[in-house]
């Protein structure tokens, strides 16, 4: 019995993706912590840390109407969409330093997206800098670089932590009170220590 090229191309393509040390995640199944790898690595651990982040953002964020979007605790502060919209921005420099690509800051007009489509493009960022940070054991030659209209500048790896991920973490916070103040708290079943969620 023969086996055809492209039945024997989706047998191994299964084989591989199914011995692989990562579990895919998507944006759908971050209502929990995704599994990935026991060995701690700086890897596994800086992937970690943006599960956690994409955790607590698919919870902070699911279920929001208009109402929501629109709170602001005051005149001169952010709203959830615009809190939303800044997440956005920190996850497109996750993304970029995980591929090792430059952020363009050179001012372009920023693009006008709704709210549900900020969150599936942030989780997805997410899911995807995750994945590729899980992979890599050395983060020295992975500095942030931002190109502006006439500047360029670089910043150790060490900076995406206390910078974008602890930035977005602390947002994702503030996104959590906002939606408790405006009447629509996130479910009791949520739980950030264990990555879980029981309705």
């Amino acid at each position: 019995m023969t086996i055809k090229p492209i039945a024997l191309f989706a047998i191994i393509f299964t084989i591989n993706q199914s011995s692989g040390q990562v579990k895919e995640v998507t944006e759908e199944n971050y209502d929990k912590l995704p599994e990935r790898s026991k060995q701690y690595t700086a890897g596994t651990t800086m992937a970690r840390m943006v599960d956690g982040l994409a955790f607590r953002y698919y919870w902070a964020t699911e279920g929001l109407g208009n109402k929501e979007y629109e709170y602001r605790a005051g005149e001169d502060l952010r709203s959830i969409q615009e809190l939303m919209r800044h997440i956005y921005d920190l996850s497109e420099v996750i993304i970029a330093t995980a591929r090792k690509e430059v952020v363009d800051r050179s001012g372009k007009p920023a693009l006008a997206i709704s709210p549900p489509e900020m969150r599936s493009i942030t989780l997805e960022r997410l899911r995807e800098a995750s994945d590729l940070l899980a992979g890599i054991d050395n983060f020295s030659d992975y500095p942030l670089r931002f190109q502006g209209k006439n500047s360029y500048s670089e910043f150790s790896f060490l900076h995406l932590i206390n910078g974008p991920v602890s930035d977005a973490i602390w947002h994702t916070g503030q996104i959590v009170m906002l939606r408790r103040a405006a009447g629509n708290p996130i479910p009791p079943g949520v739980n950030v220590f264990l990555g879980t969620y029981s309705n």
